[in-house]
């Protein structure tokens, strides 16, 4: 469903759609392009449930600042400690 919302609110594209697992939670990891007000804008989305609780942790780019943002959003959902 998340990934419709994006589709259809921002014409994104699915670059990555990969399992992750934070701090012994499942979840998925998934990455996009689409457009927010006609500028081209990166994606990045952590989903994580266990039992009846979720997390979402979701970042957005624009243009050149992707890769630094890369790296700091994996920096931030590594660190996470999500409450049981």
């Amino acid at each position: 469903a998340e990934i419709a919302y994006y589709k259809s609110h921002n014409d994104a594209k699915v670059l990555s759609n990969k399992k992750a697992r934070v701090a012994g939670w499942n979840g998925r990891l998934i990455k996009m392009t689409g457009n927010v007000e006609g500028i081209e804008t990166y994606f990045q989305l952590l989903l994580l449930a266990k039992g009846g609780v979720n997390y979402r942790l979701d970042w957005q780019s624009n243009g050149d600042d992707r890769d630094a943002d890369k790296a700091l959003f994996e920096r931030m959902y590594k660190s996470f400690k999500p409450k049981s």
